[in-house]
């Protein structure tokens, strides 16, 4: 049944429908609470929102497979998994607290949606990648904190929660900072687990 809804919802996937989705991802990130509502309520949000947070993850990819030959394999398919793990981890554990700790029951989906468009944020982490596949480092150097930029999806979720969904504003920042910091230990843990210190922080977000 799931593979059915996501072949369904892939054909509805265009190039006007990128550009259009892509726009109003911007516009999330300006916290307009209409386009906020709009996607966390609309189906097709969910493919299109997938594509715009893979995009960087795998863009960053590629570039650390081509960069040096002695990047590890684990490394580099840490590049690819780290990033979705945390993103899902904050995910689970948003909804977890917001049920167990509020007794509010938060539609996963549509929290996916909100993020998942919120996180074109991150689409600046590909610059540092691409520094480092170029060997310029001294011009891109600096955007290595761009992986920050994976705060705002947490600015987005603060907006979804108390404007559109009129949550309690205490509990809305305790859902936030939650998400945030799970994020980022969750990145810390995997690091750790996988590729220990070697290669240090990186250009993970």
């Amino acid at each position: 049944m799931k593979k059915e809804m996501f072949k369904e919802l892939s054909k509805e996937v265009t190039k006007d429908g990128i550009v259009e989705e892509v726009k109003k991802a911007i516009s999330i990130l300006a916290l307009k609470e209409a386009d906020v509502k709009a996607v966390s309520e609309a189906k097709k949000s969910e493919i299109y929102g997938a594509l715009i947070f893979l995009l960087p993850i795998v863009v960053n990819f590629v570039f650390a497979l081509f960069s040096s030959y002695r990047l590890s394999f684990v490394f580099l398919l840490s590049k690819l998994f780290i990033p979705i793990l945390a993103f899902f981890g904050a995910l689970f554990l948003i909804v977890f607290v917001a049920e167990k700790a509020f007794k509010t029951k938060l539609d996963m989906k549509a929290l996916f949606r909100v993020m998942s468009y919120s996180s074109i944020a991150t689409w600046l982490t590909v610059l540092p990648s691409l520094s480092a596949f170029v060997s310029y480092n001294s011009f891109f150097g600096f955007l290595s904190s761009t992986r920050f930029l994976v705060l705002w999806i947490f600015v987005v979720v603060f907006i979804y929660l108390s404007k559109v969904l009129k949550m309690k504003q205490n509990d809305v920042i305790v859902l936030a900072v939650s998400g945030a910091v799970a994020y980022f230990l969750a990145i810390e843990l995997l690091i750790g687990i996988f590729i220990g210190n070697t290669y240090g922080f990186g250009f993970y977000f």
